[in-house]
């Protein structure tokens, strides 16, 4: 693999699970809430520190690893086995990068974050909108929230709060998996342009650390300052975003399970062609 790693860059990654309380795994006796947690979300977030631009990358969560002591395995299961520290690392060597910072939320910290910060703004398509108005109370359900519930009604732009975007999030049902992983990129985009527009450039650092206690995560207060300073730099429209695999990849089905059997080398060198800029065609299996 050649490698991707040099000083203007960092990786970090973001888990999005699946359970309301985070409870990790050491060795290989699970706990019943533990079997059920998942990383159903997993988002490489690429910072380059010298053109202060940043590129998503979404790793589906039905990527098919094969990891000693466990044989083979969807990607998203790494995090019950191994935690989100360890998991950050064989994540890493799979793709030739090096990633020593991670982020994790569950559902109801999604829902936290966002009415921190005042909710954001989404563009809706008729579809979303009937499944977050149907599918509201579900949410409500599993996160065991108390707050009030609003339904939507208006196409396009919306102004959602936290429950309505965990709902709008989980959604896979309309444009299966991709669509999906697209919608969890427009809304950290969505995030990031409500606190640009909202707060004020010398809050970033007060409200990074306000964040600190909805995740888990190794950052440091460093960290947090390093990317407050960045974050009021960065120009929305100039994100990129990506997934591995792109659009169109055929999955197959193994144990009765839909999986993505993946090279990683193929991988790897998708990834060094957006980390220099270069042209990217869809990484299809």
């Amino acid at each position: 693999m050649i490698s991707l790693n040099n000083k203007n860059i960092k990786y970090y990654l973001l888990f999005g699970c699946d359970i309301s309380n985070q409870v990790y795994s050491s060795g290989y006796s699970l706990s019943d809430e533990e079997r059920n947690m998942r990383s159903d979300t997993i988002i490489l977030v690429i910072l380059n520190t010298k053109t202060k631009k940043i590129k998503l990358v979404s790793i589906l969560r039905d990527i098919c690893v094969d990891v000693k002591g466990h044989g083979k395995c969807k990607i998203n299961s790494l995090i019950v086995y191994f935690g989100p520290k360890k998991t950050t690392k064989i994540i890493g060597n799979l793709l030739g990068i090096k990633i020593n910072k991670y982020i994790t939320l569950n559902m109801k910290n999604m829902i936290e974050i966002i009415d921190l910060i005042g909710g954001i703004d989404v563009e809706l398509s008729y579809e979303e909108i009937d499944y977050i108005n149907n599918m509201l109370l579900d949410s409500t359900i599993v996160t065991q929230y108390q707050g009030n519930v609003n339904k939507l009604s208006e196409i396009g732009l919306n102004h959602l709060d936290g429950i309505q975007t965990l709902t709008h999030v989980r959604n896979r049902f309309y444009g299966y998996t991709w669509a999906r992983t697209k919608r969890q990129r427009e809304v950290l985009i969505a995030i990031v342009k409500q606190i640009q527009n909202n707060v004020k450039p010398d809050q970033y650092i007060k409200l990074g650390l306000s964040m600190l206690k909805f995740v888990k995560t190794n950052l440091n207060i460093i960290d947090i300052c390093q990317c407050a300073m960045i974050a009021k730099n960065i120009k929305i429209n100039e994100i990129e975003t990506y997934s591995i695999p792109s659009t169109n990849t055929k999955s197959i089905k193994d144990d009765g399970l839909w999986r993505f059997e993946i090279d990683f080398k193929d991988a790897n060198i998708y990834l060094q062609k957006i980390v220099n800029d270069e042209d990217v065609k869809d990484f299809v299996i």
